[in-house]
């Protein structure tokens, strides 16, 4: 079902709102059920793939990025508007600040992301593909020291890009 240039821009602009406004209080079920469908599939960089119900992206956002983060931004979030296929593209710097909840760890970490949106004919997305770089240094290590001081097992730091000794 085609879609206009405007209709995908005014998706992108509610989803970024949407999700930026559910992190203070991780209630992404309220604050984004407009975007989904009834049913929808979604492939994320951080290996989350999945098929069902529109509440099951809502369990996960819940359970990971929905406690871990508390704000969210985009910088000069770049749009593109597939108008035959009704694909939606939002890239940009995504800035994250990440706190699980604990009053004494704040850590702002920047991200670039790319989401592609499949919408139905209701404007509504049936596929969401959320692309970033899961091995992020300066993520890893925002994540770790929440996740730690949570009791969870923190995940692995990407190596350094930078040698750390002569030759």
């Amino acid at each position: 079902m085609p879609i206009t240039v405007e209709e995908g821009k005014a998706f992108a602009a509610k989803s970024l709102a949407s999700f930026a406004e559910g992190f203070p209080e991780n209630n992404h079920a309220e604050t984004c059920r407009d975007l989904f469908a009834e049913k929808v599939s979604w492939t994320w960089s951080d290996g989350n793939v999945g098929e069902g119900p529109k509440q099951d992206i809502f369990d996960i956002m819940a359970k990971t990025w929905g406690f871990m983060v508390d704000d969210f931004a985009m910088s000069s979030p770049k749009v593109v508007v597939d108008t035959d296929y009704s694909k939606v593209a939002i890239q940009g710097d995504l800035a994250l600040k990440i706190t699980g909840g604990l009053p004494d760890e704040s850590h702002m970490v920047m991200n670039p992301v790319t989401w592609i949106y499949t919408l139905n004919a209701e404007k509504k997305a049936v596929h969401w593909i959320g692309i970033w770089n899961n091995k992020s240094p300066a993520m890893a290590n925002a994540m770790g020291k929440v996740m730690t001081k949570l009791g969870m097992d923190a995940p692995t730091p990407a190596p350094s890009p930078m040698p750390t000794t002569q030759e």
